[in-house]
């Protein structure tokens, strides 16, 4: 816990008085814990159950979320009360449910993007917006979460693949240099760029002590970059979102000056917050700032939003809402030939990268849904990384795989493949080699549940005792061999492989949930 007296003389203080807080009420929250706040996996088909254990713990519905589907939990973030830790841990280790700072989820609800659009995430890790905009897109399109960072892109990974959205394209490039992708470019792009982190002292407590005004010139030329870059890859009449958790204005409104002023295509766009927070209290942009190094007066940066900790109890926040304002042109300016297309010459792309996901071959998928009963529908691209498959949107296939785009505005790479798109995996992994053939993977169940249909009908009882006891003897069952899909009345289908005995196969924290879900069941039927 932070004291007033620690930290009333400190920079982050004195930049929060020349940003007009009311320094009384300032220090009241920043000094406190945030809530806890949650947000729910609406495509998960136990979400009602999930909603239900959530409130039986106290949770309150955030009343500016659209479509209530997120909550602040009656404890300070990080204490969570004994008697509902595994329970509560487990519905985000499964991905029913995200552990989310309120704020952060503002951007993907500004950003509003809809079924079967092109997106981007430049700066995605970790990953909650990234899984918030493939939830808001019900996993259909193609959402591109993309990081410089490795190490980062592993906790992208996991949190794609604990959420089950197989809309996702997983990228690692600078998102100053972000490589062009077919035409007309994307159609809605977030941008929630690297930032000093002033406005999270409520969660990090070292931003008091470390914060310093020079910090943000140190990321200005960075975050500039990013923003020009997102900006020259949004189609005509497309829609972008800047978003930092900053309160210094030079990470803010000082960077969307600098864009308005240098892209005459781009326009700002004012954000309605009753309409589409409604309930949230908010404070308009910083429309004039002076200092040593950076200063502007335009009235247009009041559209840009700032929440502030002490108007909603939560972490600080900063959004702006951009628009390509050409509609009349044809493709993203990345993309707008430097010469005419039809003098355009080929692309010499370098060889594949066989560790890296490419479109898997008919005929092993045909062998696949043949064994596992899957409808010869197009419902999703198949892609194959190693031995393992995925699934992922046909919008990946057809536009982001198959059709050619320009390269440095001058040459032309055929489709059939990424380049110049580094993609490191597309969509969720589904299935993989076995020694007992090809089987699915648990990830996957969020899908696969919609699209396998041989499994083997069992009763209650037995998938109730494989729950609890993790496995059952198989004599009584000596048919079912190898890895198998149980399924009954009342239970959602549950992988086992089938040998002397029949052993569960999820993980500890999905066991936890299928056993609680059990448990309300036994409750609401008696």
């Amino acid at each position: 816990m932070v004291s007033i007296e620690e930290v009333k003389d400190s920079a982050l203080a004195v930049l929060a008085m020349e940003t007009g807080h009311s320094m009384e009420d300032w220090f009241s929250h920043t000094i406190s814990e945030l809530p806890e706040t949650v947000r729910l996996n609406p495509l998960r088909s136990d979400v009602e159950n999930t909603r239900t254990m959530l409130e039986q713990m106290g949770a309150e519905p955030i009343p500016w979320f659209s479509g209530g589907t997120a909550y602040t939990m009656p404890w300070p973030r990080g204490s969570i009360p004994e008697q509902y830790e595994q329970l509560y841990i487990a519905l985000h280790e499964t991905g029913r449910t995200t552990r989310q700072e309120a704020v952060s989820m503002l951007p993907a609800i500004c950003l509003a993007p809809e079924r079967g659009e092109r997106v981007l995430d430049l700066c995605a890790a970790p990953g909650s917006k990234t899984t918030q905009l493939g939830e808001s897109m019900f996993d259909t399109g193609v959402l591109v979460a993309n990081d410089v960072s490795s190490s980062r892109l592993n906790t992208l990974v996991s949190n794609r693949g604990r959420t089950g959205l197989s809309n996702v394209i997983l990228t690692r490039h600078d998102g100053r240099h972000f490589p062009s992708v077919p035409d007309p470019g994307f159609d809605a792009i977030l941008v929630d760029v690297p930032c000093t982190g002033s406005a999270t002292m409520r969660k990090n407590k070292h931003v008091w002590w470390n914060w310093k005004p020079e910090s943000a010139s140190g990321l200005n030329r960075l975050q500039v970059d990013i923003l020009k870059r997102a900006c020259a890859l949004l189609r005509p009449g497309g829609r972008l979102v800047y978003s930092t958790c900053s309160f210094d204005p030079v990470e803010n409104e000082g960077v969307v000056h600098q864009i308005l002023s240098e892209l005459e295509y781009m326009e700002l766009e004012p954000i309605d917050s009753e309409k589409i927070f409604p309930g949230l209290i908010s404070r308009q942009g910083i429309s004039n700032w002076e200092n040593e190094k950076y200063n502007w007066n335009d009235d247009a940066l009041r559209g840009a939003l700032r929440i502030a900790p002490e108007d909603n109890d939560s972490g600080g926040f900063f959004l702006a809402r951009l628009k390509h304002r050409h509609p009349d042109e044809d493709t993203a300016r990345a993309m707008m030939p430097k010469i005419p297309r039809e003098e355009m010459k080929p692309h010499d792309a370098r060889d594949r990268d066989h560790h890296l996901p490419v479109a898997a071959d008919s005929n092993e998928v045909s062998e696949i849904k043949n064994r596992w009963g899957m409808s010869e529908d197009e419902s999703y691209s198949w892609w194959k990384r190693g031995k393992k498959y995925s699934l992922s949107s046909i919008v990946a296939r057809e536009w982001l795989w198959e059709q050619p785009r320009t390269v440095k505005r001058r040459r032309i790479s055929s489709g059939g493949r990424w380049t110049p798109l580094n993609v490191i995996h597309a969509g969720i992994t589904a299935f993989q080699p076995s020694k007992g053939g090809i089987r699915p993977r648990s990830e996957a169940r969020p899908v696969l549940e919609r699209l396998i249909s041989n499994t083997v009908s069992v009763a209650d009882a037995l998938i109730l005792q494989i729950l609890e006891e993790g496995e059952v003897d198989n004599k009584d069952n000596d048919t079912i061999q190898g890895y198998v899909i149980l399924s009954s009345e009342n239970h959602q289908s549950l992988p086992v492989w089938a040998g002397a005995y029949l052993t569960l196969m999820v993980n500890g924290a999905e066991r936890t949930i299928l056993l609680a879900q059990a448990s309300q069941r036994a409750e609401d039927s008696s």
